[in-house]
C-alpha cells in the first residue's frame, strides 16, 4: 500500500513538472515571438522612413539644386499623377498612404498595415502643428501588426516621427544615401 501511494505521488509529481516545463517553454515561445514581431515592426516602420527621406522635400524642389528658402504653395498629399508610391517624388505624396506589408519570420511572414501622415509644423516649435506652409514638416509612420487568426498576444506597433527641413531632406538626398 505504502509503495502505491509512493509510486502514485512520484507519477503525480513528474505530471506536474512536465506541464510546468510545458508551460514555461509556451511562455518563452510567445516571448520569443512578440521580440520578433515588435523588431519586424520596427523594421517596416523604419524603411518607410528612410525611403521617404531620399526623396525631395517638396513637389517644387523636384529635379532642382540648392534648398528652399520659402514655403512652397503646393498643397500636401500626391500631386496630380501621381496614383501610388512608384510615383511619389516629395515627401508629403506619402500622406494619407494606407496599406499592408508583409515580412518573412522562419516559414511564415508577420502581416503590418503601414499608414502615414504628413502635415507641416511651425519651424521653431516642431511638435505644433502649422496654419500655413512652413519649412518644417512632420513625418509620422505607424506600423501596426495584423495579428494572424490564431494568436494570444498583443499585435505589435510601431510608431516613428521625425521632423525634416528642406535642408535635411538636400544633406540627406547629396550624400547619395
Amino acid at each position: 500500500m505504502q509503495q502505491t501511494i509512493l509510486a502514485l505521488a512520484a507519477i503525480l509529481s513528474f505530471a506536474y513538472l512536465a506541464l510546468g516545463r510545458q508551460r514555461h517553454d509556451n511562455d518563452v515561445e510567445r516571448r520569443a515571438m512578440e521580440v520578433e514581431a515588435e523588431l519586424a515592426a520596427t523594421d517596416v516602420a523604419q524603411a518607410q522612413m528612410g525611403a521617404m527621406e531620399r526623396l525631395a522635400f517638396d513637389e517644387d524642389d523636384t529635379g532642382q539644386t540648392g534648398v528652399r528658402t520659402v514655403p512652397s504653395s503646393a498643397p500636401i498629399g500626391p500631386d496630380a499623377g501621381e496614383t501610388d508610391p512608384s510615383s511619389y517624388d516629395d515627401v508629403d505624396d506619402w500622406d494619407g498612404h494606407d496599406g499592408t506589408v508583409s515580412v518573412p519570420v522562419g516559414r511564415d511572414s508577420l502581416r503590418f498595415r503601414l499608414r502615414v501622415s504628413v502635415r507641416y509644423v511651425q519651424n521653431l516649435q516642431p511638435e505644433s502643428p502649422a496654419a500655413a506652409p512652413t519649412l518644417t514638416k512632420e513625418l509620422f509612420v505607424r506600423a501596426d501588426e495584423i495579428p494572424p487568426a490564431a494568436t494570444d498576444r498583443t499585435p505589435a506597433q510601431a510608431h516613428l516621427r521625425r521632423v525634416v527641413t528642406p535642408a535635411s531632406v538636400a544633406t540627406y538626398i547629396h550624400q547619395g544615401s
